[in-house]
């Protein structure tokens, strides 16, 4: 279908789909896929113009990394970057340009301070300045250093120190941790934040809950980890890991699917991560697999060979075809679970340094999670929205749906409308813990808390646990990918609180809850 506008109707801001510039920007990124991803392509020739019809993303069609540019004879043809350091400089943003520029001055003040002080020191020893003869250095006293037992079983030695008179004392390394060992049995019942008092503060956040991984290279080599396994009351030394074995416990999220492969079911997993290894840690849980009644889509005996990361785009490199080669589900898991880190858009996989893909040999864009599109809007050239909505599966699992509405200003209101719908085409598998007749009377935000307001049918649910708890989960996830920013939900009936008809507990505010914890 030829859309008639002048631009692509999937091109919006980052964190504002409905906005765009009218001069091609980074802040572009495109919606046809329903979230946010970078534009490989020339925004100038596609984006911004009515040759967007032609763009091989809205065609459907595999595009590397690189951007493409039309050739005289209208044909899509591979933009070359420019060489040399200029070319580099011109690919920086504004930002990007000052933030290597004071890198820049800062090395090169530090270099200058050691250049001053050498020279210095070097006049000294010499005589050339100084008021006084250069007396001894007395050899500091040697004192008995405590052995520190790595997990590689290796001793580090420290420095000697001929420059002082005395040894400084040396700053304890951090004990290893054990995170807690996953249970087999999935938690039956649901889980979420107790409610609390109206926060005055957005809430903190711990550095181990941050799933963003800072390396453009993770290999594929796993350094020795201590057992998890307490030595308290042995004759065992405790283990600690060195500096540069940094092991912290932190949650990702990993991506199977239900017992008939029927949806993908997200599983957040708390483990040990060395340092700048995160994606490659989340590559092998997902290889590990999960307890039944979930599937784990890739083969067990796969092997990680490599994983780089660069422009965003993840390079995964394995001993062999990671899932049954006719099976693109497992790829895309695999995809689903990269994605769920920042600075990864795109997953690009080989098999002994072969590219592989779907539907080509291309990298491959987050797909869209469970789709619930009853108007067929994913088929046809609108612009669109994607709700998330979150169901309980048989099995008491969170599935989360994403429902395709046509665009829409008004993401928070439509997500409780399409929730309170229920799951539509899924009903077969998944439940409806609201009430069919409730509605929604009304939705504001005050202070930083979402405030729902529900009708009568609302305090008839039966586990009212589970529509606590998918209500928050939706709008939370809504709040991970749009400009909708609160701390907590508050639920009302009627327009008075939901404490009155099921106790103080509900009266007050809701965090956001996790999602089959692990």
């Amino acid at each position: 279908m030829t859309d008639p506008s002048g631009h692509c109707p999937y091109i919006g801001l980052k964190h504002n789909q409905s906005i765009r510039f009218a001069s091609p920007t980074s802040e572009h990124r495109c919606y046809l896929s329903g979230e946010p991803l970078n534009i490989p392509v020339d925004q100038a020739s596609f984006c911004l113009s009515p040759n967007h019809v032609h763009c091989p993303l809205y065609m459907g069609l595999s595009v590397p990394t690189t951007a493409t540019t039309m050739s005289e004879s209208g044909e899509l043809s591979l933009g070359m970057p420019s060489q040399g350091l200029r070319g580099w400089l011109a690919t920086l943003s504004h930002r990007d340009r000052l933030i290597y520029t004071a890198m820049l001055i800062a090395l090169m003040m530090v270099i200058t301070i050691y250049l001053i002080a050498g020279v210095n020191a070097l006049l000294r020893e010499n005589g050339i300045i100084g008021s006084g003869p250069v007396s001894e250095v007395t050899a500091p006293t040697t004192t008995n250093t405590p052995t520190i037992q790595t997990s590689t079983g290796m001793t580090p030695m420290l420095p000697n120190v001929t420059e002082e008179p005395t040894m400084p004392t040396p700053t304890a390394l951090p004990t290893n941790t054990p995170s807690p060992t996953p249970t087999t049995e999935p938690t039956r019942t649901r889980l979420y934040i107790a409610p609390t008092d109206m926060p005055t503060a957005s809430p903190d956040v711990s550095p181990t809950t941050i799933g963003t991984p800072e390396a453009t290279r993770e290999t594929a080599e796993t350094p020795t980890i201590p057992s998890p396994t307490s030595t308290r009351g042995t004759n065992s030394p405790t283990t600690t890991p060195t500096p540069s074995q940094a092991i912290a416990t932190t949650p990702i999220t990993l991506y199977f699917v239900d017992s008939a492969a029927r949806f993908f079911v997200p599983i957040q997993r708390s483990v040990q991560v060395p340092e700048q290894q995160i994606a490659s840690t989340a590559v092998r849980e997902l290889i590990a697999g999960v307890s039944a009644p979930l599937r784990s889509l890739l083969i067990p005996e796969t092997q990680l060979l490599d994983l780089q990361i660069n422009n965003q785009t993840a390079r995964v490199n394995f001993d062999r075809y990671p899932t049954k080669e006719d099976d693109t589900r497992g790829l895309e898991a695999l995809v689903l679970t990269l994605t769920e880190f920042e600075n990864i858009t795109r997953v690009q996989v080989q098999v002994n340094g072969q590219n592989i893909g779907i539907n080509g040999t291309g990298a491959i864009a987050r797909p869209v999670v469970n789709p619930l599109d009853p108007d067929g809007l994913l088929a046809q050239a609108l612009e669109i929205t994607p709700l998330p909505l979150y169901f309980l599966s048989e099995d008491g699992y969170d599935v989360r749906v994403m429902r395709i509405v046509p665009r829409t200003n008004q993401t928070a209101t439509e997500t409780i409308r399409k929730l309170l719908e229920g799951p539509g085409s899924y009903d077969f598998a998944l439940q409806r813990v609201i009430p069919e007749n409730t509605e929604l009377r009304g939705l504001r935000i005050e202070q930083g808390v979402v405030v729902l307001d529900f009708t009568q049918s609302f305090v008839n649910a039966t586990d009212r646990a589970a529509a606590i708890h998918t209500t928050a989960a939706s709008l939370f996830t809504l709040a991970q990918s749009t400009d909708v920013e609160f701390v907590g939900v508050q639920f009302l009936v009627e327009g008075r609180s939901l404490a009155e008809y099921w106790g103080n507990e509900y009266g007050n505010i809701f965090l956001q809850p996790q999602i089959n914890p692990q």
